[in-house]
């Protein structure tokens, strides 16, 4: 059966639309309240993008994530309190103001040389802070989308617990082995980036708007 790797990730909304994006382990029909799409294939990854249509202006709208007819979101039995909760679409009133909320540093784990210094209990980034702020805040509170100002990863400087492609590769690759190269290991860098709790939560609840900076782009 397929798994869901990554997502859902709430992208595009507006008074009676949204578009959410998954990633999945094998091809697959995607369900998200309703409708329905077919993950499509690049270089062996699988993603879908589910138009969700209907939506009052204004509501909110709770969610889960069927693969081929099996739930996959959320994850029963989590030990991070959010994602036992049902994720909420919420349909932009017409006319309304917007709040948004920036988000400019990296979602991933810390590099190497970049450590990040927390104190015990606290966030680590300002994302995972503004997540766990909206946890115990009301749904009206909330920002209407994120804006995510780029380096969400770090291509030429990994984290200690990226496990890129660097198995993968030939013996003769000349590619660097210490930063990320090809669409693989990006992809992989981008789960790492997503994945954790917190932020996985905040990604799938909020609408997101992104654009990449100089650290995630390099050249070869």
């Amino acid at each position: 059966m397929p798994s869901l790797l990554l997502g859902p990730i709430l992208r595009y909304v507006s008074e009676s639309e949204a578009t959410v994006w998954v990633e999945t382990s094998a091809p697959c029909e995607v369900a998200v309240a309703g409708a329905t799409a077919r993950t499509f294939e690049v270089e062996g990854h699988h993603y879908a993008v589910v138009h969700v249509v209907g939506l009052e202006p204004g509501s909110e709208h709770l969610y889960g994530v069927e693969l081929d007819g099996e739930r996959r979101w959320p994850e029963p039995g989590s030990d991070f309190p959010l994602v036992r909760y049902e994720r909420q679409e919420r349909a932009v009133p017409s006319g309304s103001p917007s709040v948004l909320a920036e988000c400019p540093y990296r979602m991933s784990p810390p590099s190497r040389s970049r450590p990040r210094k927390t104190r015990a209990g606290t966030a680590s980034t300002r994302s995972e802070a503004l997540a766990l702020r909206m946890a115990k805040s009301p749904p009206e509170t909330w920002p209407d989308a994120l804006l995510m100002l780029g380096d969400q990863i770090y291509a030429d400087d990994l984290s200690p617990g990226y496990e890129g492609g660097d198995c993968s590769r030939e013996d003769t690759d000349p590619s660097p082995k210490d930063e990320v190269y090809g669409f693989s290991e990006f992809a992989l860098a981008y789960r790492e980036a997503w994945s954790e709790p917190a932020i996985r939560w905040l990604l799938s609840t909020v609408p997101t708007l992104m654009v990449f900076d100089d650290h995630e782009i390099h050249a070869e």
